[in-house]
């Protein structure tokens, strides 16, 4: 289903954004581009991989004019960036597409694994492949900056799903909370606000390779 009013939104947003010779260069350049088989697929017999604007998808949310075009990164990427969130937290998947992140942390033993997405189309391919896999994982539709955070330990995971309008929203969420907290961001280089939010309420644990990810400990009793 072709959402036009979003595409139109979309493009005026990004035009005005980075100029209208390079949003003309990356039109083309999102437009010839047919998505690929890829390994994690052909393993597991699912379907996470190729590139889906949010153009093509009929979204309810007036959020979807701030949200990204679906693309996942490899697997070993996504193992990067969880490798460094303990394992007792709850993961969150913010902006979760197809769910290969959420199969890959039901896989590394997480306590729960939640993934949060308003494209119903893409959250319908994500419960397939969740059967598919077997992976003990939940997918909710709704919009991440309106979804309520579960309490306890928590890791969230982001690979560059929306810009900063919404993550400010999450950020103050996260702002003040007393619970161990993690944020495990791919690809933050995009939206450098969104980094400048976190690095306000976080202190930042790892940075390398397109990772950054903040960590903010629960205070022991006496602490300032």
């Amino acid at each position: 289903m072709l959402n036009i009013r979003l595409l139109v939104k979309k493009a005026v947003r990004e035009a005005r954004k980075v100029g209208l010779r390079r949003f003309v260069v990356e039109a083309v350049n999102r437009f010839s581009y047919r998505g690929s088989a890829n390994d994690f697929d052909r393993v597991n017999g699912t379907d996470t991989g190729g590139k889906v604007p949010l153009w093509r998808l009929g979204i309810p949310y007036p959020s979807a004019r701030f949200g990204a075009s679906y693309l996942s990164p490899t697997e070993s990427r996504i193992k990067d960036a969880l490798e460094n969130v303990p394992r007792h937290a709850t993961l969150v998947d913010l902006g979760s597409g197809k769910g290969r992140a959420l199969i890959i942390a039901a896989r590394m033993g997480f306590r729960r694994v939640i993934g949060v997405e308003f494209a119903a189309e893409l959250v319908d391919i994500a419960r397939r492949n969740l059967a598919i896999t077997g992976a003990g994982a939940e997918v909710i539709l709704g919009d991440a900056g309106e979804y309520a955070l579960p309490g306890g330990p928590l890791g969230i995971y982001l690979y560059n799903p929306f810009s900063a309008e919404i993550m400010r929203k999450v950020a103050a969420q996260l702002d003040g909370r007393s619970e161990e907290t993690w944020v495990a961001y791919l690809n933050p280089g995009s939206e450098p606000e969104c980094v400048e939010l976190f690095d306000a309420i976080m202190e930042r644990a790892v940075e390398v390779h397109g990772l950054i990810v903040w960590s903010a400990r629960k205070k022991s009793c006496g602490s300032p």
